[in-house]
């Protein structure tokens, strides 16, 4: 849904109507020890989140280089290249 495109008299009013309404002073926030239990692990709950949104992230580019490494692999195979033959390659590269 696009973004409401707003008058310059239609914001002067509604920045008139919250300033009548004032809802800052009804914005208290949790009284109750149960709500500022479920309050205070809201950072927590965004945190974990984060986490695993980046976890997911690395974890594509992780497997994006694997499907590259085992088609390449498979290129490999096709010229007759062993497993063993690459390793001995990668290991003449050691020393």
């Amino acid at each position: 849904m696009p973004a409401r495109k707003w008058t310059p008299e239609q914001r002067a009013r509604q920045a008139e109507l919250i300033h009548k309404w004032k809802p800052w002073q009804q914005s208290t926030g949790a009284k109750t020890p149960e709500g500022k239990a479920v309050a205070s692990k809201n950072a927590l709950a965004y945190s974990l989140r984060e986490t695993l949104r980046e976890t997911n992230r690395t974890n594509r580019a992780v497997f994006v280089q694997m499907k590259e490494f085992f088609e390449y692999k498979a290129e490999l195979a096709k010229q007759g290249i062993t497993d063993e033959a690459l390793l001995a390659i990668i290991n003449s590269y050691k020393g």
